[in-house]
């Protein structure tokens, strides 16, 4: 893999190069040496590498090939459903809070 084009890096390519940008080699504006995964990472590994990193897309290497590209909205769906179980346990938690007033 040579580097990562995103809406990122494309929209950065704008800030500097302007009207200039569609003239410019793809290198001149691609992530070079991104940040990866690897396919027995687990989700949640790769949305704190994508969160620790501020990026959207993350490419997954296997053997130093590229296997796949995970987005950000690939693992949202995953963070939302531990958020709203997370949610709900401590609501229970909370319903079952011993009142020391009873006694």
């Amino acid at each position: 893999m040579a580097g990562l084009v995103t809406l990122q890096e494309v929209l950065r390519g704008l800030h500097r190069l302007g009207t200039g940008l569609p003239n410019v080699p793809v290198s001149e504006i691609m992530a070079i040496s991104p940040v990866t995964g690897h396919p027995e990472d687990s989700v949640d590994q790769m949305r704190q590498a994508m969160t620790d990193n501020h990026i959207t897309h993350l490419p997954v290497l296997e053997n130093g090939r590229l296997v796949g590209i995970l987005s950000f909205q690939d693992v949202a769906p995953s963070m939302v459903k531990d958020m709203v179980l997370e949610n709900r346990m401590l609501k229970e938690y909370i319903k079952h809070w011993p009142d020391e007033r009873r006694g």
